[in-house]
């Protein structure tokens, strides 16, 4: 009877940091002959049980890292310690030896995309990043995210949940550059280990952290030209020595761009409004962007197993939107009125992000973390908005009621401080098991001072309906646990348990939210062969109101309509159950969500009185989706790779904050596509887009839209950098065509259809941008390490 063994061991670059997520193959000698595999997890490690004593060679690898070749006699079970894989891409005098990851890598939480790869991400912002990413869906009109189609997403910064609205959160990544971003993690079964927020999952965005090149700098810069001019700035910095590795990047972005939307109308509305009547209107606005963002990060190893580290992100912005807005009613009441306003808005942003960690292994596999974490964000938003009336024959006209006022001012004054503390400590208990522990607890103070003074008989006078100086103060506290099983030589399973408990204390309700729960989780992974695995996955998570959501600004360009918080809002609590398989060629899920009360903006309601119309966030009563996800990487010849992603779901919700209550079931697509060309003359042309076909939004129904975007580089010889070109939106067909009222009849009998067109629609834009990174050389007694390597990897 054969005595089995275990192999073990930990994958680390240089820096003495993990690999996750990498490939360890085991072979049997002579003839090669596959024997098992096994993926390196989260902090790098990987075990492969039950090997019968013989001859075998190991090959580690990562995408991005040289092959690591050992061979092996195996008698006993022997844990090889730390295998160090090195950088793979590097210049050799006038050979340059590179490797170029794949555009997205799967992962048992998720996939990975490295930014980087694409040509578009040169010149471009974080959040133009993010609509570019398989899945993602960014929602400008209603300031959220949709990951696979569903909102309630969590974003994150370098692991660290950004503690702001969405709206909010897009303001800061329109300022910050994609040039300083390495890569974008998309989490789409969290474990227990993340925060539960975020029913759709989490985007997590990895800022450029050093590597083990002693020197490097980069830098990028970009102009180009559609309704107004575009330049940017981007500059990074690495330097590592021995213990200690710093990292900075600074980046400035200016974007003068115009957007807007016009539509058509009819309603029934009260007759202080107008009564029966119909309306045109139209609101397109030039917005001028100036951001500055710098992000600093050091790491100290005094000795092997232990480092101390702190990384910093400062985001500075002013904007100005200048916004012409036309309406022209013809009412019952009043017969036709039109109104010209101007809208003047400026808005000064700043945040800082900050943390401070310490991470200490010892033994094998105990580690310890600790993470402090700090936020601070202020928004100052004025606004004036100058309005005239007139008739049908274009004469001045008189205002027929108070509401129709000659003039609004709004302020909006928004702070937010938010302290965060976590510690995890994971320990390997067995060859078998291996757990992960944690608490983390975060506090927030949110003050918003907003308010609307509108212009009547010349004299300015506060609007009975604005808010004004809300305070709100968030308490949550979390533990968790999570645990690995090895059940047999390829199956593991992933198991977790996380509890919370969350305050909300706000100085205009009388009583306070709280919610407290316990979050499970688990993941099945079998893998048979290298590259080929199958995964079963359940989760639990919670998506609770933003602050913004039950108390937010209230601001109209319209007199008869105000945008508006919901008090009521309910948190959305959602089930997720997944399958998913990847081969070679294909990456597939299947997954059933079950959501309640999920948490839909800019859904028209009216107050009790019913005399005004009043856009706000809202829950819906549940939502059910069966959701098919496929990404099918093709390299159809050498010169030519593909990537085509589709997402196909059949969905079902109900409302009940409309007149009546309704039901709706329909199939949602979504397909994208990546396409990279090699050209001669050390060229490269890339195309990339996206197309959803039509989608219901709460009582709305919105057209199918897309964009394709074009990008093309020449790399130039002996490391002088690159030139990129960049056309987006290359067919200028970026424009969004909305029925309001096209899933249900909703207050006033309202029923309007609009168009929205982003700048790209109205105006081509071009950008050319400029790389270059200086320094970055390896050693030359490596080479013939590197090459050795190489030659035994084959």
């Amino acid at each position: 009877m054969p005595t089995w063994a275990q192999l073990s061991g930990l994958l680390t670059d240089t820096q003495n940091k993990p690999v996750p997520f990498g490939n360890v193959i085991l072979h049997r000698l002579p003839d090669s002959s596959y024997v098992s595999g096994q993926g390196t997890d989260e902090e790098g490690r990987f075990r492969i049980p039950a090997v019968s004593p013989g001859r075998y060679f190991l090959k580690c690898s990562s995408i991005g890292y040289t092959d690591y070749v050992l061979a092996l006699e195996l008698s006993d079970s022997l844990n090889l310690g730390a295998i160090v894989l090195e950088n793979e891409s590097s210049q050799l005098e006038e050979v340059v030896v590179s490797a170029r990851r794949d555009l997205v890598q799967q992962t048992p939480f998720g996939k990975v995309v490295n930014v980087q790869n694409s040509l578009l991400t040169k010149g471009s912002n974080a959040l133009q990043l993010l609509e570019r990413l398989p899945g993602v869906m960014t929602d400008r009109q209603n300031g959220q995210f949709n990951l696979n189609g569903l909102s309630g997403v969590t974003v994150m910064i370098n692991g660290r949940k950004v503690m702001m609205s969405q709206q909010e959160a897009m303001g800061l990544l329109e300022n910050t550059l994609a040039d300083n971003i390495e890569k974008v993690e998309l989490i789409t079964s969290p474990s227990a280990c993340y925060d539960a927020d975020g029913g759709a999952g989490i985007i997590n965005i990895i800022m450029n952290e050093a590597d083990s090149k002693k020197s490097r700098f980069g830098f990028t810069i970009m102009g180009g030209y559609g309704f107004g001019e575009k330049a940017s700035l981007a500059m990074n910095y690495q330097k590592n020595w021995q213990k200690v590795s710093l990292t900075g990047s600074y980046g400035y972005a200016r974007d003068v761009r115009r957007s807007g939307f016009e539509g058509f109308g009819t309603s029934q509305k009260p007759w202080i409004l107008g009564g029966r009547g119909s309306a045109e209107f139209s609101t397109f606005g030039k917005e001028t962007q100036n951001g500055h963002t710098l992000n600093l990060a050091a790491e100290y190893r005094p000795k092997n197993g232990f480092s101390l580290g702190t990384d910093w992100i400062l985001s500075l912005a002013q904007n100005h939107n200048l916004s012409n807005n036309n309406v022209a009613w013809d009412t019952e009441a009043f017969g036709y009125l039109s109104l010209k306003g101007l809208s003047d808005g400026h808005s000064r942003r700043s945040n800082l992000i900050g943390s401070l960690y310490m991470n200490k292994n010892w033994g094998e596999g105990n580690t310890l973390g600790l993470d402090l974490s700090v936020l601070t964000y202020l928004n100052d938003s004025p606004t004036t908005i100058d309005s005239k009336y007139y008739d049908r024959n274009g004469e001045p006209a008189v205002s027929p009621s108070a509401i129709y006022t000659s003039g609004n001012r709004g302020q909006s004054l928004s702070n937010i401080r938010v302290g965060v503390a976590k510690m995890d400590y994971e320990k390997t208990f067995s060859k078998k098991l291996r757990g992960t522990f944690g608490v983390k607890a975060s506090w927030s103070n949110n003050e918003n001072d907003s308010s609307i003074k509108s212009l009547i008989d010349g004299v300015w006078q506060p609007d009975t309906r604005s808010q004004s100086l809300i305070f709100g103060k968030e308490k949550v506290l979390a533990a968790y646990s999570q645990f690995q099983f090895q059940l047999g030589p390829n199956i593991q399973l992933h198991g977790g348990l996380r509890y919370e408990y969350w305050r909300r204390d706000l100085n205009a309700e009388e009583q306070p939210f709280r919610i407290t729960g316990f979050f499970p989780s688990f993941l099945v992974n079998k893998e048979w062969k290298e590259s080929y695995r199958w995964q079963l996955g359940y989760t639990r998570r919670i998506t609770r109101p933003l602050y913004t959501d039950l108390v937010s600004n209230l601001f109209y360009n319209d007199p008869t309509f105000v945008f508006s918080g919901n008090p009521k809002l309910k948190p959305a609590i959602n089930n997720q159950i997944k399958v998913e398989l990847n081969v070679p060629v294909l990456s597939t899920s299947l997954a059933f969500q079950h959501e309640l009360h999920p948490i839909l903006r800019h859904q028209i309601t009216t107050n009790s009185e019913q005399n005004i119309g009043i856009s706000s966030p809202q829950n819906l009563d549940y939502i059910k989706s069966l959701t098919l996800f496929l990404t099918v990487p093709l390299r159809l010849v050498n010169w030519w790779n593909l990537s085509v992603s589709s997402t196909t779901s059949l969905r079902k919700y109900q409302i009940s904050y409309t007149p009546s209550v309704a039901a709706k079931a329909y199939v949602f697509q979504g397909i994208s596509f990546s396409s990279n060309f090699k050209l001669p003359f050390a060229m490269e042309l890339e195309l990339s887009g996206w197309r959803n076909l039509p989608v219901y939004d709460g009582h709305n129904r919105a057209n199918g839209f897309g964009i394709v975007n074009l990008g093309l580089a020449k790399k130039l010889k002996y490391n002088r950098g690159s030139f990129q070109l960049t056309l987006p939106d290359l067919f200028q067909s970026m424009k969004v065509h909305t029925h309001i009222s096209g899933m249900t009849p909703i207050v006033f009998h309202i029923n309007t259809v609009s168009d929205w067109r982003d700048e790209s629609a109205l105006y081509r834009i071009i950008k050319i941008s400029y790389s270059r990174t200086l320094g970055g050389k390896i050693d030359s007694n490596k080479r013939g390490e590197i090459e050795e390597m190489k030659r035994v990897g084959r």
